[in-house]
């Protein structure tokens, strides 16, 4: 058994700290050390558990809920290592992955099979941007800087999804990257400023705290104060497909499930119309 006590430490360590006695430890790599010498201790390829009880760590093989240790501590802790690997997350709205080579993150599309979602994202004009970046010895590979940042953004998008996913969960396989990865044929390799994207993140998470706090959180229902309310808020407002789902009976979570937008827009709208007083929580 072990416990941990919020409080300064006695004298003696603090005093040893300031003589320099003492060796400080990355607490990233001391989970990835533990692990690591857990898995070689044990005979069987059993997953053990470990990080709270909602990761399973073993040698090459990092998993667990995101709703118990969230997206920015598994990027933080990747990108601290500077981890090479395949990072995916899945959930009941689908699956999406994220490549990491020495803990900078890149997004991977084959050209052949993503056509649509690259021109999706990227715009029409995605193929003469990803020829540019060839032709200028980059072999298929183009930086976040490259593009517009509104088309980066959107980019982005689909990954930050995943923030708010319904009991979502993820995975990350050491070393494990596309065979084409390093010299993509056929294919796309996007990097990301990896400190940039970490920040969105954690920024995602914080707008959803404070949202969460003056709305409810996911649980809370609405309804709108009059029947003239809700008409004017379809007219007025937006998304017409959410607005009309509000009726005293459905919580904001699974508005957005039933709508398919990300629960911080859902909040949102929510927010907005109850700061005018059009809606009330039931």
């Amino acid at each position: 058994t072990f416990a941990f006590h919020p409080e300064p430490p006695p004298p003696a360590l603090l005093e040893a700290i300031e003589q320099g006695q003492t060796l400080t430890i990355d607490p990233n790599g001391l989970l990835l050390e533990a692990a690591r010498r857990l898995d070689e201790s044990e005979q069987s390829a059993s997953v053990t558990e470990t990080w709270g009880s909602s990761v399973r760590i073993r040698r090459g093989f990092l998993a667990g809920s995101l709703s118990g240790v969230g997206l920015a501590a598994v990027l933080q802790t990747l990108q601290a290592e500077r981890l090479s690997g395949t990072l995916s997350i899945s959930g009941d709205e689908g699956e999406q992955q994220l490549y990491f080579k020495r803990g900078e993150a890149f997004l991977f599309r084959r050209d052949d099979t993503d056509a649509e979602s690259l021109r999706e994202f990227l715009g029409e004009s995605w193929e003469e941007k990803v020829v540019f970046a060839r032709h200028s010895g980059a072999t298929g590979c183009v930086h976040e800087d490259d593009l517009p940042e509104v088309e980066v953004e959107a980019l982005k998008e689909a990954f930050f999804d995943t923030l708010f996913w319904h009991d979502a969960q993820f995975e990350f396989l050491l070393d494990a990257l596309p065979e084409d990865f390093e010299e993509p044929e056929g294919a796309t390799r996007i990097a990301l400023h990896s400190s940039r994207f970490l920040l969105q993140v954690v920024g995602r998470l914080q707008e959803w705290d404070e949202l969460s706090r003056e709305v409810g959180g996911e649980q809370a229902v609405y309804r709108f104060a009059t029947p003239a309310a809700k008409l004017e808020a379809v007219q007025t407002f937006g998304p017409p497909e959410l607005l009309t789902l509000i009726d005293g009976r459905i919580s904001l979570g699974e508005l957005a499930r039933r709508t398919g937008l990300e629960i911080l827009e859902v909040a949102r709208v929510v927010r907005d119309l109850r700061t005018i007083n059009l809606i009330a929580r039931v």
